[in-house]
């Protein structure tokens, strides 16, 4: 397991896997019970929020092939892991770089895991930068030649803490554009998913 890594100013895939050091922070998290927005009920009687995730697009779902889709992968208490499933299958990908919005006073970015889709580090590299509260930018940088996957896979699994009682959506930014959500080709060219081909989902906590 990963921690955060410090934000940086946003460039292009190939930029932002240069910039990054190959030593990451992992950070603690403290449950916030003080006031704040999000449209939740901050109290819970002084019990913490459990957390939980329910998908915009399922897997049985016609909205899920050649699709990149956040999924449940597990829950402990405040804590929900969250998979990006990559289901482009059989096409070499030579970097999947995605910037994924959500409510940073009902939600906290803890930690990454590597997924198996394109390949796990010290091979593939993996950067997760918070670069502003509520935006988490992923690039996944696979060895040269592109990796490609035959059945759905993680790229990647995503650890959210929950702050209070409330439900904020998780989004892909600016999908299938240059510095926003895409996939690329090995030789760097955008591959295009089309119209609702990424989805994301929602984080409760209850």
């Amino acid at each position: 397991m990963n921690g955060r890594t410090p934000g940086t100013t946003r460039g292009t895939p190939a930029t932002r896997v240069a910039l990054v050091l190959p030593a990451v922070l992992l950070s603690l998290w403290s449950m916030a019970c003080g006031g704040g927005g999000g449209g939740g009920d901050d109290h819970n009687g002084g019990v913490a929020p459990v957390a939980d995730f329910a998908p915009s697009c399922d897997t049985g779902a016609g909205c899920f092939a050649s699709s990149v889709t956040l999924q449940k992968r597990g829950v402990a208490g405040g804590l929900v892991l969250v998979d990006a499933v990559l289901n482009k299958l059989g096409t070499p990908i030579g970097v999947a770089s995605f910037v994924i919005h959500f409510d940073p006073s009902a939600v906290d970015y803890q930690s990454y895991a590597t997924g198996t889709a394109l390949g796990g580090s010290p091979g593939t590299v993996y950067t997760v930068t918070e670069s502003a509260p509520g935006e988490l930018v992923v690039t996944i940088l696979p060895p040269a030649g592109g990796m490609s996957t035959s059945t759905a896979k993680p790229m990647i699994t995503l650890t959210f803490a929950v702050l209070k009682i409330a439900v904020t959506g998780v989004t892909f930014e600016n999908t299938d554009i240059l510095n926003g959500s895409a996939l690329y080709d090995p030789a760097g060219t955008l591959m295009p998913l089309g119209a609702g081909a990424w989805s994301g989902g929602l984080i409760s906590g209850s």
